[in-house]
């Protein structure tokens, strides 16, 4: 009876930390999802400011903010391109996010012709 007990609280110990480690992986992923989104909207914010108000991506205030949104995500674990890992939804956010920035500044550096063109998203 005895050493039913110990398995019994073995088990139960290793059933507590895996399902900590779970809710570890969860909650990190929750974070990376809001980032990712953060930086999601401030991309499509940046094409809306450059296509319809016809504002430089270098001087658009969205724009600007786009490089400390990336950084915060990326400083949080995540990641625009995975390998051979099962690709998080975040990761898909944060990928159309930079592609939305790039669409950004290709169309500032096409209708400001007059402006130095921009090299880099931040």
């Amino acid at each position: 009876m005895r050493f039913r007990f110990v398995v019994v609280g073995t088990t139960g110990a290793l059933l507590v930390s895996v399902l900590a480690g779970c809710m570890d992986v969860a909650r990190r992923d929750v974070e990376l999802e809001r980032l990712a989104s953060r930086f999601s909207e401030l991309a499509s914010t940046c094409l809306l400011s450059v296509r319809d108000e016809r504002i430089p991506y270098a001087q658009a205030k969205s724009c600007q903010r786009l490089g400390e949104a990336s950084a915060s995500y990326l400083s949080h674990g995540g990641q625009i391109t995975y390998g051979n890992e099962a690709t998080p939804r975040h990761a898909y956010t944060a990928a159309e996010a930079k592609s939305i920035a790039w669409s950004a500044v290709a169309l500032s550096n096409g209708l400001f012709r007059s402006q130095p063109p921009v090299f880099s998203l931040w």
